[in-house]
C-alpha cells in the first residue's frame, strides 16, 4: 500500500461559503472566569472524501481560520477519515483537508476502520475485500529509551515488551552503536534487553555522525536488525547533510526492508545530492519475518 504521506490541498473560499450561506458555527462559550476554549470534533469523513472533498477541506479550512481567535485548542477526528484505505486518491483528498490544520491547531486522529481495515476489489460484488487483513495487520510496538537508559528504565522496557508478546518490537534509543559497531552504551542495551526477547525485531540509533547496519540473533533465534544513522554537522560549507531523511520501505509480502536516504531540502534546491546512494545509505534488508497474528496474547 503506498504510504499516507501527501498533506496539501487548498481551497480558500471555503469559510467564506459556510458565512455567506448562514452556516457559520455560534460564538465560543465556556466556563465562567475567562477559560473559555472549543474543542472541535470531526465526525467521519468517508463518504465526503469519496464523493465530496471539498465538504472535508471545508470544515478544516473553517477551523484553521476560526483559531485565529485562539479558542480552538485542540481538533479532534473520530475516525474513519476514507472509505478505502488501498485507494490513494481517498488519502490525498483526507490529507490535503488535514493539512490546513498543520501548524494551526493540534490535533489526533482516531483510526477507524475504514482506515485500516476495508480493502476495495473490483468487482465488489464477486470479491472478499477483507481477505488481505490479517496480513496487512501486521502488529507493531515501538519502545523509546532515552539516552544511556537506567537499569530501572531497562527493567521496564523489558516488561513492557514481555508484556506484548504479539507484538514486533522496534526499539528506539539514542546511542547505541556508532557505524557497525555497538557502544559501550549499546553493549549494555543490547545485554540487558535487546537480545532477550524473542519479539525484538529492529534496534534504530543515531547520536555519532556515522551510519551503519549490523543483524544479530537474539536469545531465541530470532535476527535483530540494528541500524544506525546520523549526518549532523556544524561546517557550514556541509550544513546541508543535516537534511538527509532514512525512509525505511517496508515489504511483509516480500519480507524485505528498503533503506534509503534522502533530502527533501536538496531535491528541491540542487544544492547538494537528493540521495546518499552509497552501500551505508541505500541498502535493502532481505528475508525478514512479518509473522501475522499468530503470537502470544497481549497482558493489559
Amino acid at each position: 500500500m503506498t504510504w499516507r504521506d501527501r498533506w496539501r490541498r487548498t481551497l480558500p473560499l471555503a469559510a467564506s461559503l459556510l458565512v455567506a450561506t448562514g452556516l457559520a458555527a455560534p460564538a465560543a462559550a465556556g466556563p465562567p472566569g475567562g477559560h473559555t476554549f472549543r474543542l472541535v470534533v470531526i465526525p467521519d469523513t468517508q463518504i465526503a472524501t469519496q464523493n465530496k472533498p471539498e465538504l472535508f477541506s471545508a470544515q478544516t479550512e473553517w477551523i484553521a481560520q476560526q483559531d485565529a481567535t485562539g479558542r480552538i485548542p485542540f481538533v479532534i477526528h473520530l475516525g474513519d477519515l476514507v472509505e478505502w484505505p488501498s485507494r490513494v486518491s481517498d488519502w490525498e483528498r483526507a490529507v490535503s483537508a488535514m493539512h490546513r490544520l498543520d501548524g494551526v491547531v493540534p490535533y489526533a486522529t482516531a483510526v477507524g476502520n475504514h482506515d485500516l481495515d476495508a480493502w476495495a476489489c473490483t468487482p465488489e460484488a464477486t470479491c472478499d475485500p477483507w481477505a488481505g487483513i490479517a496480513t496487512d495487520r501486521v502488529r507493531w510496538l515501538v519502545v523509546t529509551l532515552k539516552f544511556d537508559p537506567t537499569a530501572d528504565e531497562l527493567t521496564w522496557a523489558g516488561r513492557v515488551i514481555a508484556n506484548h508478546p504479539g507484538r514486533q518490537v522496534i526499539l528506539v534509543t539514542h546511542e547505541f552503536q556508532r557505524g557497525t559497531a555497538r557502544t559501550p552504551v549499546g553493549d549494555r542495551i543490547w545485554e540487558n534487553l535487546g537480545r532477550l526477547h524473542p519479539n525484538i525485531q529492529f534496534i534504530l540509533s543515531g547520536h555519532y555522525t556515522r551510519v551503519g547496519n549490523r543483524t544479530d540473533p537474539g536469545d531465541a533465534g530470532n535476527l535483530v536488525y540494528q541500524i544506525q544513522a546520523d549526518y549532523q554537522t556544524y561546517s557550514i560549507p556541509k550544513v546541508n547533510n543535516n537534511s538527509y531523511l532514512r525512509l525505511m520501505d517496508f515489504d511483509t509480502a516480500a519480507g524485505t526492508v528498503a533503506v534509503s536516504t534522502f533530502s527533501p531540502y536538496c531535491a528541491t534546491t540542487g544544492e547538494c545530492p537528493a540521495e546518499l546512494t552509497d552501500a551505508g545509505n541505500r541498502f535493502t534488508l532481505t528475508d525478514v519475518r512479518f509473522p501475522t497474528r499468530t503470537g502470544g496474547q497481549d497482558t493489559p
